[in-house]
C-alpha cells in the first residue's frame, strides 16, 4: 500500500510539474523542486534515509526528471505559442 501512495505522489507531482511549466511564466517550474527539496530534507532529517548518499543520490535524480519536466513544458508551451501567432497571421491576410 506504501508503494501505491508513493507512486501516485510521484505522478500527481510529474502531471504538476508539466502543468506548471507550459504556462506562460516559466518560474512556476521552480515550484516542484523546491517542494522536492523541502520534502527529501525534512524525511532525511527525521531518519527517512539510512545513508547522506542515498538522500543526495534520490534529490539529484529527482532534480534531473523535473528540469526535463521543466524542458518539455516550455518547448510545449512555445509551440503552442507559434501556432497561435500562426492562426492570427493566416486571420489577418485573410
Amino acid at each position: 500500500m506504501n508503494f501505491i501512495i508513493s507512486a501516485l505522489f510521484i505522478t500527481v507531482g510529474l502531471g504538476l510539474q508539466q502543468l506548471l511549466s507550459s504556462r506562460n511564466n516559466p518560474y512556476l517550474g521552480v515550484i516542484m523542486p523546491i517542494l522536492l527539496t523541502i520534502v527529501m530534507t525534512w524525511r532525511y532529517l527525521n531518519g527517512g534515509y539510512n545513508s547522506f548518499l542515498a538522500y543526495v543520490l534520490i534529490l539529484g535524480f529527482g532534480w534531473i526528471v523535473l528540469s526535463v519536466e521543466w524542458s518539455n513544458g516550455r518547448k510545449s508551451f512555445k509551440k503552442k505559442q507559434e501556432k497561435e501567432l500562426e492562426r492570427m497571421r493566416v486571420h489577418d491576410t485573410l
